[in-house]
């Protein structure tokens, strides 16, 4: 962290001695995915393949409490808060297809490129378990985080726009077709601009609130999580019986 707020990055010449390409590294990782995918998904059913149970009957293994409904392996992972696919098992299955593809990708790519990949496929994959609106609200407030911590960036002004636009349709799935729905289009990219280029790049002037703006910035996922915790276990006590 006192690295990342004193903008002391790796170096290039450091990027280039770990960017050795070893093919067993990737073969054992593909492999394990390949072994999850076909113990904690509907794979097997979808391609034809004995299920794990069925796999296991046949080799005279019997093991109770491991093997769910399905007849594959029961699993206590999930992706939580979507129900865009109907089975949990295929939502698993996305994410380890694309878990592969984005490690193979990255894996390759010239040195410039892993990280415009890795962020490329992370969208990908919110984009296909969790929907536009999910996306675009991550994506905002990630660039909150870019333009906050690289303000040298010749980027930035339009980049304070486009997240104003992102938040936009972040919020669209619940005031679609409202005047509010109308308003914030029009508007929250320009306020985002004009708070970003009139307010956050003023403060990250000042000696004294730039380290503490740029570390809020970075926690604040974890200081979301924590109000909101604290707020919903004052809710719980509030609404407690009591005597």
């Amino acid at each position: 962290m006192p690295g990342l707020l004193k903008n002391v990055p790796v170096t290039d010449a450091q990027r280039r001695d770990n960017d050795t390409h070893r093919p067993a590294v990737v073969l054992a990782v593909l492999g394990v995915l390949c072994v999850y995918i076909y113990l904690f998904t509907h794979a097997a059913d979808h391609l034809g393949l004995p299920m794990p149970e069925d796999l296991a009957d046949a080799a005279g293994i019997s093991i109770s409490h491991v093997f769910d409904r399905d007849r594959n392996v029961d699993s206590m992972l999930g992706i939580t808060q979507t129900q865009r696919f109907r089975w949990n098992d295929d939502e698993r299955m996305i994410y380890f297809l694309l878990l592969g593809f984005a490690f193979v990708s990255v894996y390759f790519a010239p040195l410039r490129y892993k990280q415009p990949a890795l962020a490329a496929w992370t969208s990908l994959g919110l984009f296909v378990l969790y929907g536009s609106a999910a996306t675009a609200g991550l994506l905002a407030t990630h660039l909150l985080v870019f333009i906050v911590l690289h303000r040298e960036a010749r980027e930035r002004l339009w980049l304070s726009a486009l997240m104003g636009l992102l938040g936009w349709w972040g919020l669209r799935e619940e005031i679609a077709g409202s005047l509010l729905d109308a308003v914030l289009f029009f508007t929250l990219p320009g306020l985002t601009y004009l708070a970003y280029r009139h307010v956050i790049l003023r403060l990250l002037e000042l000696p004294r609130v730039a380290p503490v703006l740029r570390t809020l910035t970075v926690q604040a996922a974890i200081l979301t999580v924590c109000i909101g915790a604290l707020s919903e276990g004052r809710s719980v006590l509030v609404s407690a019986p009591t005597g």
